[in-house]
C-alpha cells in the first residue's frame, strides 16, 4: 500500500526537480554566452581592453568597453596613415577600425546583453573636418546631393545619406558608399556616420596633393617649326624657325623663365591660409615640391581675394581643389547681375555692330552736294571772266579775293564736317552707354573670340583654360595682378552703383586687353554660383555646423 512518504518521493521530488531545471538552464546558458562574448572580444581585439561578468541567476551578461576618441595619423612620418587595419572590428558601431588611427581612452561604456548578437561597441568621437580631410586624402569623392540634405536637414538626415563615396572608376560611374549617414547613437544629438573602405580604393600615397590644395600647371608653350624652302631660300613666312607663340602664354613663358632661373618648376601647388585666401605659392617639380616658395600679393591685396575665389570656382570640376574655400554671397551676386552694354563692346571693337540691335542712328552723309560744286564751279568761272575784263591791279585784288573765299569756304566747311563728326561720336557714346546689356558668359565668349583673333590665345582654349592661364599670370607677374584686379573691382564699382559712364568707358579703352581677362575669371565665377551643388558652401557648412561627429 502507498503511502503519503511514497506520495511525496515519487511526485514531490520530480516536482522539485523540474523547479530547479530553470535555473539550472539560465546557469548554463549565461556561462556558455559569457564564454562566447569573450570569444568574440577576444576575436576583434577587444579582450585585453574591455571588462566581462555575468550573473548567473539572471542570465545577463555586463560588458564594459573602452571608449574611444580617434584622429589621424601623420600623413608625412607614419606610413600606416596609407594602409588598412589588419585588425578589424566585426561588431556594429565599429566601422571606424578599418582604418589606422592615433586612438586615445575617454571612458567606458556598459553594455547588458543576453546573447553575443546583441553586442556591439561604442562608436569613436572625431572632428568632423579630421575625418573628411582624411578620407579625402584617401581618394574619397565629395556626394553634392548627400552634403546639400545633410546641410538642409541636419540630425533628421535619412540614414544611409552619402556623403562621401569610392573614387570614380575608369568608366565614370560613382563608386560605393565611404562615409554615409548612420542611426544616432543613444540619441545624443551627435551626428553618427559609417565608414567602408577597400583596398582596392587606395590609389594615393604621400605625394599625391593634399586635400583642400589645388595644384596649376604651368601653361605650355610650345614653337611651330618651319621649314625651308626647296630652293634653299626662305619664303616670306619662313624668315624665323619658329613662329611666335600667341602674346598670352609667350608673356607667361618669359615671366616664368625671368622668375624662376634654375627652369626646375613646371606646376604650382597653393591653398587657403588663414582668412581663407591664398597667400603662397608653392613651386613643383614632376609633382613632388622642390622647397621654393613665393608670396605675389600681400596679405589683403585684393588680387590675392580674386585669384582665391577663381581658383575656388575652376576647382568644382575636378575631385581636387579649394573646396575649404566658398565665394562670398555678394560676389556671387555681382557676378550674375555684372553686365557690359552691347554698344561699349563695339566700341572697343571687341563686337561687331551687327551682332546686336542698332544702338545709334547711321552716321550723317557729309558728301558733297553735286548741284553745290556745280553752281560754285559756274560762279568761279564767271568771276574769272570778270576778271580777264579787268586791269591788271584790279584783276590780281579780284582773283586774291576770291581764292580767300574759297580757302574760307573750304575751312568752314572742314570744321562744320569735324563738328558734325564729334556730335555723331558723341551721340554714339551716349547710345552705347545706353544700349542692352549683355550676359557675362556672352561678354566673356565675345572677349575669348576677341582673343583668339589678335593671336593672343589658341583657339582651342575655353574659358576654363584662359582662366586658368591667367591665374597663372596673376602669379608669375604682380603688375598683371593688379591690372586684371582693378578692371574687376571698377567693374564691381559701377554695377553696383550708377552704371557704366564715359570715364569708366575711356578707362577700358586703355586697358582692353585686362578687360578680356577679367571677363573670363568672372564668367568662372558666375558659373560657379549658378552651379546647384554648390559643393564647397554646402560642405564648409556641415563643418561647421557638426565640430565632433559619431563615427561607427
Amino acid at each position: 500500500m502507498v503511502g503519503a512518504p511514497d506520495i511525496i518521493t515519487y511526485v514531490g521530488v520530480p516536482l522539485a526537480v523540474l523547479g530547479v531545471l530553470p535555473i539550472f538552464y539560465t546557469c548554463v546558458r549565461s556561462i556558455l554566452a559569457l564564454r562566447s562574448i569573450r570569444h568574440v572580444l577576444k576575436t576583434n581585439g577587444l579582450s585585453d581592453t574591455s571588462i566581462t561578468r555575468g550573473s548567473l541567476m539572471s542570465g545577463i551578461i555586463e560588458v564594459e568597453i573602452p571608449r574611444r576618441r580617434i584622429t589621424p595619423l601623420s600623413r608625412d612620418s607614419d606610413p600606416e596613415y596609407w594602409t588598412l587595419n589588419p585588425h578589424t572590428i566585426s561588431l556594429p558601431g565599429g566601422s571606424w577600425a578599418k582604418l589606422n588611427w592615433n586612438e586615445l581612452l575617454t571612458g567606458r561604456v556598459l553594455y547588458r546583453c543576453q546573447y553575443k548578437e546583441e553586442l556591439r561597441v561604442p562608436p569613436a568621437e572625431i572632428v568632423f573636418e579630421e575625418l573628411v580631410t582624411f578620407l579625402l586624402d584617401r581618394g574619397a569623392v565629395p556626394d553634392p546631393k548627400g552634403w546639400k540634405v545633410l546641410k538642409s536637414i541636419g540630425l533628421w538626415t535619412p540614414t544611409g545619406t552619402v556623403l562621401l563615396r569610392a573614387p570614380v572608376s575608369v568608366s565614370g560611374v560613382a563608386g560605393e558608399a565611404v562615409l554615409r549617414l548612420a542611426p544616432p547613437y543613444d540619441g545624443d544629438g551627435i551626428l553618427r556616420l559609417a565608414l567602408n573602405w577597400r583596398k582596392e580604393w587606395d590609389c594615393r600615397d604621400v605625394n599625391s596633393l593634399p586635400p583642400f590644395w589645388m595644384r596649376l600647371a604651368r601653361p605650355s608653350c610650345e614653337f611651330d617649326k618651319r621649314p625651308f624652302s626647296t630652293s634653299g631660300k626662305r619664303q616670306e613666312e619662313d624668315v624665323l624657325l619658329a613662329s611666335p607663340v600667341p602674346s598670352l602664354l609667350a608673356e607667361v613663358h618669359e615671366l616664368y623663365r625671368s622668375k624662376d632661373t634654375e627652369g626646375a618648376s613646371d606646376d604650382v601647388r597653393f591653398h587657403a591660409e588663414s582668412g581663407g585666401h591664398v597667400q603662397t605659392i608653392y613651386l613643383e617639380s614632376k609633382g613632388l615640391l622642390t622647397g621654393e616658395q613665393r608670396q605675389p600679393w600681400g596679405n589683403s591685396n585684393p588680387a590675392s581675394h580674386w585669384f582665391t575665389w577663381t581658383a575656388a570656382a575652376v576647382s568644382q570640376k575636378s575631385d581636387s581643389g579649394l573646396w575649404n574655400v566658398s565665394i562670398p554671397s555678394e560676389i556671387a551676386a555681382f557676378a550674375t547681375k555684372c553686365f557690359i552694354p552691347g554698344g561699349v563692346l563695339v566700341l572697343l571693337e571687341i563686337l561687331d555692330a551687327d551682332a546686336i540691335p542698332p544702338f545709334a542712328e547711321p552716321p550723317p552723309d557729309q558728301s558733297v552736294d553735286i548741284m553745290q560744286r556745280h553752281r560754285a564751279f559756274v560762279e568761279g568761272q564767271r568771276q574769272r571772266a570778270l576778271e580777264d575784263k579787268m586791269p591788271p591791279a584790279q584783276a590780281a585784288e579780284a582773283a586774291r579775293t576770291r581764292m580767300l573765299a574759297q580757302s574760307q569756304s573750304f575751312h568752314e566747311q572742314h570744321v562744320k564736317s569735324i563738328q558734325v563728326k564729334k556730335e555723331y561720336e558723341a551721340k554714339r557714346v551716349i547710345g552705347a552707354l545706353n544700349s542692352s546689356p549683355l550676359a557675362i558668359a556672352v561678354v566673356a565668349e565675345k572677349c575669348r573670340l576677341y582673343l583668339v583673333a589678335n593671336h593672343i590665345i589658341p583657339a582651342a582654349y575655353d574659358i576654363d583654360d584662359v582662366a586658368q592661364t591667367i591665374l597663372y599670370l596673376m602669379i608669375v607677374s604682380s603688375e598683371a595682378a593688379k591690372l586684371i584686379t582693378d578692371v574687376l573691382e571698377q567693374w564691381r564699382s559701377w554695377t553696383e552703383r550708377s552704371g557704366l559712364n564715359q570715364q569708366h568707358l575711356e578707362h577700358l579703352k586703355v586697358n582692353k586687353m585686362w578687360l578680356c581677362y577679367a571677363a573670363a575669371l568672372l564668367a568662372v565665377i558666375e558659373q560657379a554660383g549658378r552651379s546647384e551643388s554648390q559643393l564647397s558652401l554646402d560642405m564648409m557648412e556641415c563643418l561647421k555646423i557638426w565640430h565632433t561627429v559619431h563615427l561607427g
